[in-house]
């Protein structure tokens, strides 16, 4: 349910531009050359990885699983309940709740992994899956095939395959026709980001999560229950839960990252963020 972006073209511009130095909540200023750096968890919580690779958390207590380890690390995927992190030689580390097994990363070499609700799922240097943790919903049971980038949700997870198409696996098992560059997975829902920047969503419309904006994008972020889109020109609309469907942000920036129920501007080397509910007033 995560943040999930673009063509390879466009993604070397858009990591370009979110080099930041943001202010994180424990005071001290942290850097970071692109979004897999940095993850929401929930309430006022997160992780962000600087540049030298050392990871660190935030957040009120409950908001961050406890035990963030230490290590050089490339990406980081923040779960309510765990979070995984992946090494500079490619290991998954993960931490906080173990209830099931998703902290038990296996020795494979990742390029990037996800956790979500009490699973866990790496993609591999040869470009296959692998899940551990809670497989209920078979959403620790990814399908065979070789993939260029995944996510995850509680209970489903998809994954964008070599073609452009889409195949999800969990609950809700299905393939979408693409071509697509992007793939966001949310608790009961998914959207996907088109090679021509358009979006395309399926799965449970529960408070108008399935409510896409019309238009090309240039970037797309998938939370629990909303999802959100930054054009070409720097402006963000987002809709699902906590939202006027769809809502336009009036001022452009150069990312944006949605979770559980908070969301980050990325504009000018700074970092502004908000909680995302009803009663919370948009500018």
């Amino acid at each position: 349910m995560k943040s999930s972006l673009l063509s390879s073209l466009s993604l070397a511009l858009l990591l370009a531009a979110c080099k930041a130095a943001p202010q994180h909540p424990g005071g001290q200023t942290r850097s970071y050359s692109d979004l897999d750096r940095f993850s929401l968890a929930t309430k006022d919580g997160g992780c962000e990885i600087d540049h030298q690779g050392a990871l660190s958390c935030w957040g009120s207590p409950g908001s961050t699983p406890p035990g963030t380890p230490s290590g050089t690390f490339v990406q980081v995927d923040m779960g309510p309940m765990h979070g995984c992190a992946l090494t500079d030689q490619g290991r998954a580390i993960c931490w906080g709740n173990n209830e099931d097994g998703q902290l038990d990363a296996p020795s494979d070499r990742f390029v990037r992994v996800r956790a979500e609700g009490r699973t866990s799922c790496g993609l591999r240097v040869d470009g296959t899956l692998r899940c551990w943790g809670r497989d209920t919903e078979d959403q620790a049971s990814p399908p065979r095939g070789r993939f260029t980038s995944f996510d995850l949700g509680v209970l489903h997870g998809c994954g964008l395959e070599v073609s452009g198409d889409i195949e999800c696996w969990g609950y809700r098992p299905e393939k979408v026709s693409g071509p697509f560059v992007s793939i966001g997975v949310g608790q009961a829902h998914s959207c996907a980001l088109l090679e021509d920047g358009q979006i395309r969503c399926w799965g449970s419309d529960s408070v108008g999560k399935l409510d896409r904006p019309s238009g090309r994008f240039r970037q797309l972020s998938v939370g629990e229950n909303s999802s959100c889109a930054v054009d070409a020109r720097g402006i963000a609309t987002c809709w699902g839960w906590g939202f006027e469907t769809p809502y336009t942000y009036r001022e452009p920036v150069d990312a944006l990252v949605i979770g559980q129920d908070q969301l980050c501007h990325f504009s000018r080397g700074s970092r502004r963020c908000e909680d995302v509910e009803p009663s919370v007033p948009r500018r």
